[in-house]
């Protein structure tokens, strides 16, 4: 089952969490290159502080595809 978005998810706390557990490059064009395991994304910082719900889904996919999904 597909938990719900989180509202209000500060960027700079995902660019927090996505360097404590991947590497993070932030590119000339201004997208953000993340690599976690097998996974690489290429993140567009959002215009203001909060993350939309698609940048919320695509995270929590990376993230569990990468071996960090709920127990």
């Amino acid at each position: 089952m597909e938990h719900p978005a989180s509202h209000n998810i500060e960027w700079r706390a995902v660019m927090s969490l996505l360097e404590a557990v991947g590497e993070v490059t932030v590119r000339h064009d201004g997208k953000v290159a993340v690599k976690i395991g097998p996974e690489l994304e290429f993140l567009v910082p959002p215009t203001g502080k909060d993350i939309d719900d698609q940048m919320v889904i695509d995270l929590r996919r990376m993230l569990t595809n990468a071996g960090y999904g709920r127990a």
